[in-house]
Formats: structure tokens, C-alpha cells, sequence
């Protein structure tokens, strides 16, 4: 016969692993969903490429990397200026489904090298 104590401690072992089954099950089903992917203040900060021309006071895309997962959003010039194709801009927030970026000072592109 098992002592008490040794029940109890394989049965929380037990417990244990099927919370942690269940939490990797659905980390991966958000995942899946779409919903791990990254949206507005947590892109705040990310380094991107223009891949269409942002005009001035219009509204381009840009295209970044987060979290393993390529993604691309419409962009508007934060300080309302023409923005080339292929220029790489910083995302500073976001503003209904369209980020918001900043093109590179020359020190900020020396950086980044």
C-alpha cells in the first residue's frame, strides 16, 4: 500500500502537467487564430520597410517582423511627408487599422546598419 504523502504528491504532479498541456494547447490555438500577432502600441518601436510609397498626407504600407510572424499594415507619415518605397521607417503607434511611422534620421540609419 502507498503512503498518503506519495499519492498526494503524484497526484499534483498529474495536475501540474495536464494544466500545462492545456496552457501550450491553447498558446498554440491563439497562435493559429491569429491572435498572438502583433497589434497597435506593441508595434510601437519596430523598424519597417516601405512597400508603398507613403504620400504626402496619404496613406501607404509598410512591411516588419515580430515575433517570427512577417507582418504588413497600412501607414500614414507621422509628420506628413512624402515617404519612398523601399525607405526604412519606425513605427511610433498606430491610429485605427493603419500604423503610424517615422522616417530614419541619417544618425538613426547609421545605427541600424
Amino acid at each position: 500500500m502507498t503512503p498518503l504523502p506519495t499519492l498526494l504528491i503524484l497526484l499534483a504532479a498529474a495536475i501540474s502537467v495536464v494544466a500545462l498541456v492545456a496552457a501550450t494547447c491553447s498558446a498554440l490555438r491563439r497562435l493559429n487564430d491569429g491572435e498572438a500577432r502583433p497589434r497597435g502600441s506593441r508595434m510601437a518601436g519596430m523598424l519597417a520597410r516601405v512597400t508603398t510609397s507613403i504620400p504626402e498626407d496619404g496613406v501607404g504600407a509598410v512591411t516588419f517582423v515580430k515575433g517570427g510572424h512577417r507582418v504588413s499594415r497600412a501607414a500614414k507619415s507621422l509628420c506628413r511627408e512624402a515617404l519612398a518605397e523601399g525607405a526604412q521607417v519606425l513605427v511610433v503607434s498606430s491610429e485605427g487599422g493603419a500604423v503610424v511611422v517615422d522616417g530614419l534620421s541619417p544618425e538613426m540609419k547609421e545605427m541600424f546598419r
